[in-house]
């Protein structure tokens, strides 16, 4: 019997509540909501109504809002934590802004992306949008580089398609069983990869500009953390909330991330046994930069460099 009950769609509307209690009313709300996770600040007398439903990982919400100041800093990804990725789509909505360190502008039939774990400020005019509200996990899985992403605008041609869909889908939900909805979520974040890949080709430029600033973030993670055996592309990507698939393309030009961790453990050796104050046993030297045993450190020095850690610490001249 349980395979048979429907998707439930909850409507909320403050219409007929007094205007000054409305906002403080719309935040307090048990429902599903998002505008708890800001600062908001109305622009005009407070109104809204929306329509939510939870798809599996994935919650889909359309509204009608009056128009606000929206702000989350540091304060509140401490306090209010989400780790999701938020994508909305402007029916005839107008907002400007910045998501971090990138300034965007959205007008109707636009979408901006929003990583959840990340700062964000921006004013929006009164009117209807869509919202997707999907988990990092599944965001990750799904090919998506969640931190990359942060205030990326998809214009109205790449979004057309996922608009569309979405606007057929609200009025199929009340018809839909629950079990549907982890399938019809796969279908729209699907939809949403092919968008995002679109805008990708459009702004190779400025995607190019993240990817070296996300490289610089991995190579400044792998160097701080040579020693730990915690050092692995899982951890990698968990701690740095990126893709397998990404993590490994930034490293394409070093024959992979697991040959640039290990390059960067023997130059590290390197400089150890090119120091002569370094007393440091060549077993210490091993341990402290993260090779498994002294044996296989040897062996893969031998491999980059064509003789042992100790016939080169040998060689070097002495203080």
């Amino acid at each position: 019997m349980s395979d048979l009950r429907r998707i439930i769609v909850t409507h909320r509307s403050v219409a007929n509540v007094r205007a000054e209690d409305r906002h403080d009313l719309w935040l307090h709300s048990n429902t599903l909501n998002f505008s708890p996770l800001f600062d908001t600040t109305p622009l005009t007398t407070f109104n809204a109504e929306s329509d939510v439903a939870q798809l599996g990982e994935l919650i889909l919400a359309f509204a009608d809002i009056t128009g606000q100041r929206w702000q989350r800093n540091a304060d509140h990804l401490r306090s209010r934590a989400s780790d999701s990725l938020s994508v909305n789509i402007s029916l005839d909505i107008q907002a400007q802004g910045r998501a971090g360190e990138r300034a965007f502008s959205q007008g109707p039939g636009s979408a901006v992306l929003t990583d959840l774990a990340q700062t964000s400020c921006h004013e929006s005019s009164s009117g209807r949008s869509t919202q997707i509200v999907v988990s990092r996990p599944m965001a990750i899985a799904a090919g998506l580089d969640v931190h990359a992403l942060h205030g990326l605008v998809l214009p109205p041609a790449a979004a057309a398609m996922l608009r569309s869909h979405l606007n057929h889908l609200r009025e199929a939900l009340p018809y839909m069983l629950e079990s549907e909805g982890p399938r019809a979520a796969r279908t729209m974040l699907d939809m949403l990869v092919l968008a995002v890949n679109a805008t990708g080709r459009a702004e190779a430029a400025a995607l190019g500009i993240l990817k070296e600033t996300l490289a610089l973030r991995v190579r400044n993670e792998i160097r701080h953390n040579l020693g730990s055996a915690s050092l692995t592309v899982a951890n990698l990507c968990r701690r740095l909330q990126i893709s397998r698939s990404t993590l490994h393309r930034l490293f394409d030009g070093d024959g992979g991330v697991q040959a640039y961790i290990r390059q960067t453990r023997l130059a590290a050796a390197m400089l150890a046994l090119d120091d002569p104050a370094n007393e440091e046993r060549i077993s210490a030297i091993a341990e402290r930069l993260g090779f498994s045993d002294a044996a296989h450190f040897s062996r893969t020095f031998r491999e980059r460099y064509g003789e042992s850690p100790s016939d080169y610490r040998a060689r070097q001249p002495k203080r």
